[in-house]
């Protein structure tokens, strides 16, 4: 009786198995197609001036780990001078800084500003962000695997980021 009752257990599994096997759209020659991933070419979102200088702000449309999205800052000689990674990408695009999606004109160019100062940290300080002696320097927080893996086709470290086997430091 035990066997029966796993043979019929069996063969109830199999063909319940079996029909959700044939009822995808792939197995009855209907294919969907495949998304696919696109790269969009980097976008400039915005221009803004500080300290007498224009710089301009671009969204690289790269992607990091976990969907972040790379930004860049921009000075006159199209050199980038800050960046940053952030997962609210659509918030640096053209048509949201337009319509003031994410913030205000005025909290823009005060984002745009503290991101072109970059945080001051001091030891001193306890990684406070206080206002210490030391400066920010965009290399010095913009490592060479980060450059590799971005893609930073800027580069603005002067990273040898070329597809060599040569290790990441």
């Amino acid at each position: 009786m035990k066997i029966l009752f796993a043979a019929v257990s069996t063969l109830i599994l199999g063909i319940g198995l079996a029909g959700q096997a044939l009822a995808h759209p792939n197995h009855h020659g209907h294919t969907a197609p495949a998304p696919q991933w696109v790269q969009l070419q980097p976008e400039i979102v915005a221009s803004f001036e500080s300290g007498g200088e224009t710089y301009t702000v671009v969204n690289t449309h790269n992607r990091g780990l976990f969907g972040f999205e790379l930004i860049n800052i921009k000075n006159s000689t199209d050199r980038t001078v800050s960046s940053w990674w952030t997962t609210r990408g659509w918030c640096f695009t053209a048509p949201s800084y337009e319509a003031n999606a994410c913030y205000t004109r005025k909290g823009y160019a005060s984002f745009f500003e503290r991101k072109l100062k970059g945080p001051v940290f001091n030891v001193a300080d306890g990684f406070s962000g206080g206002s210490g002696s030391s400066t920010y320097k965009f290399c010095d927080h913009y490592s060479k695997v980060e450059a590799k893996l971005s893609g930073d086709v800027d580069n603005p470290c002067d990273y040898d980021i070329s597809d060599s086997d040569d290790e990441v430091e």
